[in-house]
């Protein structure tokens, strides 16, 4: 299990999921933040890519 700095609220939490590779080093979210995320990646993209809700839920649970 790593380490990680939640983006959206700070929060520190673990996990043994692979990091996201579009993340700053050390930086992932949380699962508190998941759905807030997921609608806001659907309405505004993520890492310059358009997506769905679905995707972004997808997403999110592959990675820390």
């Amino acid at each position: 299990m790593k380490s990680f700095l939640c983006h959206c609220c700070g929060a520190r939490f673990s996990s043994g999921k692979p990091q996201n590779p579009q993340r700053d080093r050390g930086y992932g979210s949380c699962e508190s933040c998941h759905d807030l995320l997921a609608r806001d990646y659907a309405k505004c993209g993520f890492a310059g890519h358009d997506m769905t809700e679905a995707e972004a839920r997808a997403m999110l649970a592959r990675y820390a």
